[in-house]
C-alpha cells in the first residue's frame, strides 16, 4: 500500500510496511504514528536548512557562493 505521510514511522520509501489487515477500506492506515524528533535536533536542523536556503538564494542572485 502506498503511504503519503512521509513522517509516519511505518513509511518506507512511501510504502506502508504494515500488512493489509491494518488498513481501512479507503487505504487509510489505522495506526499512523508521527516520528518525534528531539527539540534540540529539530531546532538545529531548521537552522541548518535555513542556512542552506539562504546560501542557495545568494548563489542564484550573484552566480557564486560567498
Amino acid at each position: 500500500m502506498n503511504c503519503e505521510k512521509e513522517n509516519c514511522i511505518y513509511n518506507r520509501d512511501f510504502r506502508c510496511i504494515l500488512d493489509k489487515s491494518n488498513v481501512y477500506e479507503l487505504d487509510k492506515c489505522k495506526f499512523y504514528i508521527n516520528v518525534k524528533l528531539a527539540k534540540k535536533f529539530l531546532k538545529a536542523e531548521k537552522e541548518r536548512q535555513l542556512r542552506e536556503i539562504a546560501e542557495s538564494f545568494l548563489f542564484n542572485i550573484v552566480g557564486k557562493k560567498r
